[in-house]
């Protein structure tokens, strides 16, 4: 099952980009301008390049920065070619620098278009953990908006130099904008456009804002009743005079309350996920005497397990169409033990602490009802003891679900 699973992911990994869809669109060359279908990747860093086709049974190819000046995807999102002068300094720590000023190189890229406007333009440029903005007043050429982290070489406090609120103040004047509302704004993406919006506003200017051309999911809250199986073996290191103490498999019921925060980049395919689900576990077997000859050669144990677990965890679309997904996620899942023990007729009962295990999953969404199969890896439960042992806590969860809000 373990093996299935693995080899199941590696192939939805290939399979990712297949379920991105091409979209209407636009670029424009040397050439002019050039109605095409463009694969909307929904990129989180700036592309590079984009795929294109002439139509849906059309073979797709490639244009890369150095063919294209601008694309954009109709009603979606705006991409322009500039040389602009990106801050490569460092936010670790340990790397930081010890300089106010920014470490400009300078670089062709395709901006991504955050506001249009007849007033003025943001666009901001994103490449691993570095995410800067820039912005341009009307027949003037492209501005970084400098923030930059620095640590003073005295006594190596961390300083900001904020460069990019003077900039706002002097460029980006209006009456309804005060100091405050300039200190406030945030080097981030969604103050900055919110300030540019007002500015728009203020000059009772046109704007486009890109960033809200498209519906995007932010957070769900969906509850997620089921059933789970598993089975257990209990081993007693501290004697030699027993057997294992094997439990049934039992099927018990399992109620949880998942929270999914989307992440804003592949068109709301990939989101966080927060489970936590109450189980209770009772279970009642024999362990067996080693020696046929005493009176009597078994005793019973019971197994009275309850627990709050917490899945952490990923989850991936892939979309049918607009009511139907198909979705799988993998997940970390922590394990809170509420006075749970195996219970022993003749001897101390010991008490159950989890050590924590991996999950995966997989399943049907549509429209708000959902149904998966998950399956958790084996977990030792008596974590706190050297001489005593658990085998085959494996589980199989079938667990339904309904969206309460989203």
């Amino acid at each position: 099952m373990k093996n299935i699973l693995v080899l199941a992911f590696i192939a939805i990994g290939f399979q990712l980009q297949a379920q991105i869809e091409f979209e209407k669109g636009y670029y424009i060359d040397n050439s002019g301008k050039h109605e095409t279908l463009i694969k909307n990747i929904d990129w989180k860093n700036n592309p590079s390049e984009i795929e294109i086709k002439a139509s849906e049974n059309a073979t797709s190819t490639f244009k890369s920065i150095s063919e294209i000046s601008e694309f954009v995807i109709i009603n979606q999102a705006k991409y322009i070619k500039r040389e602009v002068k990106i801050d490569y300094s460092s936010t670790n720590l340990s790397e930081i620098s010890k300089q106010r000023n920014p470490e400009f190189k300078t670089k062709t890229v395709l901006l991504k278009t955050l506001i249009e406007g007849d007033a003025a333009s943001l666009y901001t440029y994103e490449e691993s953990n570095l995410k800067r903005f820039f912005y341009a007043l009307p027949q003037e050429e492209i501005k970084p908006l400098i923030y930059k982290q620095f640590v003073a070489e005295f006594n190596d406090k961390l300083l900001t130099n904020a460069s990019y609120k003077q900039e706002l103040l002097n460029h980006l004047k209006c009456d309804n904008i005060s100091l405050t509302y300039v200190e406030n704004t945030d080097y981030k993406e969604a103050d900055l456009t919110r300030f540019f919006i007002r500015y728009h506003e203020c000059k009772n200017a046109e704007y486009i804002n890109y960033k809200n051309k498209t519906h995007r999911d932010v957070f769900k809250l969906n509850i997620r009743p089921g059933l789970i199986a598993s089975s257990l073996k209990v081993i007693d290191g501290t004697s030699t005079y027993y057997y294992d103490t094997e439990f049934d498999t039992r099927v018990r019921f399992r109620f949880g309350v998942e929270a999914e925060i989307f992440l804003p980049f592949n068109k709301d395919k990939w989101s966080l996920i927060v489970e936590p689900t109450y189980h209770y576990h009772k279970n009642e077997t024999e362990r067996v005497f080693k020696n046929d000859y005493i009176t009597d050669p078994t005793e019973d144990v019971t197994l009275d397990y309850t627990s709050i677990q917490i899945p952490l965890g990923v989850r991936y679309y892939m979309f049918l169409n607009d009511d139907a997904q198909i979705f799988v996620n993998a997940g970390y899942l922590l394990d809170f033990s509420i006075s749970s023990q195996i219970q022993f007729q003749q001897h101390n009962n010991i008490d159950i602490t989890s050590e924590n295990n991996l999950v995966f999953g997989a399943g049907f969404k549509y429209k708000k009802l959902s149904a998966e199969a998950r399956f958790g890896f084996e977990r030792d439960l008596l974590v706190n003891y050297d001489r005593w042992d658990t085998k085959g806590n494996h589980s199989i969860s079938l667990i339904f679900g309904y969206t309460l809000f989203e």
